[in-house]
C-alpha cells in the first residue's frame, strides 16, 4: 500500500538498535518489494569483515521503496528510509553491523546518501533536506527482472478479497481469466514467500520466530482467500457457458439498442483493494 504522508521518524533500542514500538504505526510487515521477493541475498556479500557497503544498503532500500511507490523518486530518510528499516528488521536484524547504537547506522545511511553519485538530495529539485532519489533505476544486484514492468507491477501488488458484486453478469470471459491468472501469480509469490519465511525461522531466535509465525499465519490467511477466488471464477465460468446458451436465443430482440444504452463493463481489478505494504 502506498504511504502519502510522511511518518515519524521511527524508535530503535540504544544498544542493538531493535525497533520499539512506541505507536500504532509499528507493525511488522510482509510486502512482495523486491527485497522480500529476492531476500537477504539482495544485500549483497560483505567484506573480510562482515560489512555490507552502506552505499549498497541504501540503493536497495531506495530501489524497493521506488519499485513499490512508483511513480514517487524522493523518499525521506527518517520517515521512508528508517521506517523501511523497521518493516524489513526480520532482514537488516541479522546484519551485525546494524546491532549497535542506531546512532551510528543512521550516521552512516547519510554518509553513503550524501557521498555517493548513485543518489540525488531533494534539496534542490524539492526544496527539502533530509530527501533522496536514485540516480540509476537498476537493479542494484545480480538480476535480470525489469520491476517497472507492468506484468512485475501486478506480481507486487496482492489482491485481497473479489467483490461479491461481480457476478456473471458483469465480468466478461475475458476479464475473468486475467483474474484468474493473476491470482494464481500472486500464489506462485505467496508460496515463494512461505518458503522463504520457513527458512528464515530455522536461523531465528525465539523473539524473531514469534514475528515470523504472525507473517506466516498471515500469508497463509490471503493464499486461502485466493484460492477461494480462483474456485469462485471456475463456477462462473461453468455458470456463464449455461446462461449464455439460453440468453442467445433473446439476443436478437434486444439488437435494437444502442451502445450508449449498454452498460460499460466493470473492470474487475477496481475491485481489489489491496491491504499490504
Amino acid at each position: 500500500m502506498k504511504t502519502n504522508l510522511v511518518k515519524g521518524s521511527p524508535t530503535f533500542n540504544e544498544i542493538d538498535s531493535t525497533p520499539i514500538e512506541n505507536s500504532s504505526e509499528y507493525k511488522l510487515k510482509l510486502c512482495f518489494c523486491p527485497l522480500c521477493s529476492t531476500g537477504i541475498t539482495a544485500l549483497g556479500n560483505s567484506d573480510g569483515r562482515g560489512i555490507i557497503s552502506w552505499q549498497h544498503i541504501c540503493r536497495v532500500i531506495l530501489f524497493s521503496l521506488t519499485v513499490k511507490e512508483n511513480p514517487k523518486k524522493f523518499f525521506s530518510l527518517k520517515g521512508d528510509m528508517l521506517w523501511f528499516v523497521v518493516d524489513h528488521w526480520f532482514l537488516f536484524g541479522k546484519l551485525h553491523q546494524f546491532r549497535t547504537n542506531p546512532n551510528k547506522w543512521k550516521k552512516a545511511f547519510l554518509d553513503a546518501l550524501s557521498h555517493s553519485t548513485y543518489f540525488e538530495s531533494g534539496t534542490g529539485f524539492l526544496k527539502k533536506p533530509g530527501y533522496w532519489k536514485l540516480t540509476n533505476t537498476a537493479v542494484p544486484w545480480d538480476e535480470k527482472i525489469d520491476y517497472f514492468s507492468e506484468s512485475t507491477k501486478t506480481k507486487l501488488q496482492l489482491p485481497i478479497i473479489l467483490d461479491h458484486s461481480l457476478t456473471h453478469s458483469t465480468l466478461s470471459s475475458s476479464s475473468k481469466s486475467k483474474i484468474e491468472k493473476y491470482c494464481i501469480d500472486a500464489c506462485q509469490s505467496f508460496n515463494n514467500a512461505l518458503s522463504s519465511l520457513q527458512n528464515q525461522m530455522k536461523f531465528s531466535n525465539s523473539t524473531e520466530n514469534f514475528a515470523l509465525m504472525h507473517q506466516l499465519k498471515e500469508v497463509q490467511s490471503i493464499m486461502l482467500k485466493t484460492e477461494h477466488i480462483i474456485s469462485s471464477i471456475k463456477q462462473l465460468n461453468v455458470t456463464s457457458q449455461i446462461i449464455s446458451s439460453s440468453s442467445s436465443k433473446d439476443a436478437s430482440s434486444n439488437s435494437f439498442f444502442t451502445s450508449s444504452d449498454q452498460e460499460e463493463e466493470v473492470n474487475p481489478f477496481d475491485s481489489f483493494n489491496p491491504q499490504w505494504c
